[in-house]
């Protein structure tokens, strides 16, 4: 069987593919790469598996035309739609990805970021510098632990984020037409709309994908709904929010945002968004924790042996699936 390795960026192929990793795919099957500069379509011919990561050429209809034996396609990385196109089912291939563990590292950083926030974590660093101490009758952060939390859009990230706030007796509402009651009343969560989740919300995360429905979903309207002092986490995607609308609001002061990605990126260096008191910014890091993103490539192989032996499939992509993937 012959795998082939469409990560022409050096840096990001040395990254996934550890020599380990890498000795233990050869163990496998019969590995190539395609050099920079070459064309996918040119390569493709005789290869049962194709691998890709970030940077990688996208498996066009052109290019799966020439993809004659090609079973598997094994993304090292999280959503396949802005690299291969949607055909690649009606073919009969099967499509894996490493969602998983941008997912794991992603939660991780959302329930950090609602810490952070709820604690006003930028206001305490901010008055520590100034000398200025806190005292029982001072005006104190509300934290984490017995707040309502809302979570918007259902999948591995808000599931991994239920789990992590097992131990803050958290209230958590869910919004999501993916969540079935069943699987709700399994995790301990409460269905609602989304006005009343923005009502309810002492914390407002955002973990829906962004597709042309989810564009803007939070307006101003939206947001005006949000609590007096609530707090608006995002490490989904930056369009999922109208930008002017929560600039407005967190300028306002009346809520907060703690955020992981923005309508613009990389943010320009001086970014409003990283100066504004209420509002904490970090760079996309979300997905990129050292503990999982060491196993991205370790999760791809596992499926690529699983798949040569006959066995099920864990880290398969579904055409429905596929469907309600993020698009970038």
């Amino acid at each position: 069987m012959k795998a082939l390795i469409a990560v022409t960026d050096e840096q990001t192929r040395q990254f996934l593919f550890r020599p380990e990793v890498l000795q233990r795919l050869q163990g496998l099957c019969e590995v190539s790469f395609l050099e920079a500069g070459g064309l996918l379509r040119d390569q493709i011919s005789g290869q049962d598996i194709v691998v890709t990561s970030w940077g990688s050429p996208r498996l066009t209809e052109e290019v799966l035309e020439a993809a004659d034996a090609l079973r598997l396609f094994a993304h090292a990385a999280g959503t396949v739609v802005p690299y291969t196109d949607g055909c690649i089912f009606e073919r009969g291939v099967r499509v894996v990805h490493a969602n998983v563990a941008l997912a794991r590292s992603t939660a991780e950083c959302a329930v950090m970021l609602m810490l952070a926030g709820a604690w006003r974590i930028k206001e305490q660093m901010s008055k520590a510098r100034m000398g200025v101490w806190s005292e029982l009758q001072q005006v104190k952060p509300p934290g984490l632990h017995g707040s309502t939390v809302g979570l918007i859009g259902y999948g591995e990230i808000s599931r991994e984020v239920i789990r992590l706030l097992a131990p803050f007796s958290c209230r958590v509402l869910m919004h999501s037409p993916y969540c079935t009651a069943e699987e709700a009343a399994r995790l301990g969560i409460e269905l609602c709309g989304l006005a009343e989740l923005l009502q309810q919300s002492d914390v407002v995360s955002l973990h829906d994908t962004l597709t042309e429905q989810t564009r803007g979903m939070l307006g101003a309207a939206e947001l005006s709904r949000m609590k007096e002092g609530a707090l608006l986490v995002n490490t989904a995607r930056g369009p999922l929010v109208r930008e002017e609308a929560l600039r407005e609001q967190v300028k306002s002061g009346r809520i907060y945002a703690a955020l992981d990605v923005y309508e613009e990126e990389p943010l320009p260096p001086g970014s409003e968004w990283t100066t504004y008191e209420h509002v904490i910014a970090t760079p996309h890091c979300g997905g990129y924790s050292d503990y999982w993103t060491n196993r991205i490539s370790t999760l791809i192989v596992d499926d690529i042996e699983r798949f040569i032996q006959g066995e099920p499939l864990r880290y398969e992509v579904t055409k429905e699936r596929y469907a309600r993937s993020t698009i970038k």
